[in-house]
């Protein structure tokens, strides 16, 4: 992948090492070689180019370099937020819709106490998870800020008494699954190329 990257530096070095020996060609053919200044100046022109370019490609390998070792060094924590993101997710929609059928004998709402217990102590983590989610990527941000609304939602639906609440319910169900679904794909694009830069960086270690 290095090698592709730099391959058009490479190139261009060459063109230029390749104009250089056409200069130094026209030289010999029409001008005196006798003039060791000309020659001198040639010399000195075609050393300050090489030596411009190996700065140039140093600076640029230096500044990957630098950015490989921070996409490395925040790998393990933005992976670890993701993760309890997810699980978050998970685990909110097991216990709050469990409710349906572990507690059918009960009516509207005392399931909707219940309820209501269980996503307060939710909505307190996913709080906490969207303060940490800006250090995983602005997507995650935005569907961990989904989550929330969603428990919002839910908070505000199990308050109140309605004939249709399980039916809102059901609705709210199928987003937070949408919801996983995307923060579980948004986190293998997030963090691709830093899970790639921590494993070059072990190897490297090793």
């Amino acid at each position: 992948m290095l090698k592709m990257k730099y391959l058009p530096y490479f190139i261009l070095v060459s063109l230029i090492l390749f104009d250089i020996l056409i200069l130094l060609g026209l030289v010999v053919l029409f001008f005196d070689l006798e003039d060791t200044t000309l020659i001198a100046g040639i010399i000195a022109f075609t050393g300050a180019i090489i030596g411009g370019v190996i700065t140039y490609s140093g600076v640029l390998l230096t500044i990957e370099r630098q950015r490989v070792q921070n996409l490395a060094e925040k790998y393990p924590e933005r992976l670890m937020v993701s993760d309890k993101i997810l699980d978050s997710i998970a685990i909110s929609l097991h216990e709050i819709f469990l409710v349906r059928d572990q507690y059918k004998l009960l009516d509207t709402a005392n399931k909707n106490k219940i309820r209501l217990n269980i996503i307060n102590d939710h909505l307190k983590v996913a709080n906490d998870l969207l303060i940490d989610s800006v250090k995983v990527s602005g997507e995650i941000y935005r569907l961990t800020r989904e989550y929330v609304r969603l428990l919002k939602g839910l908070k505000f639906i199990c308050s109140i008494n309605s004939d249709f609440i399980e039916e809102k319910i059901n609705q709210e169900q199928e987003n937070l699954i949408n919801i996983f679904k995307a923060v579980s794909k948004e986190k293998d694009l997030a963090l691709g190329t830093s899970k790639n830069a921590y494993e070059i960086e072990n190897r490297l270690k090793s």
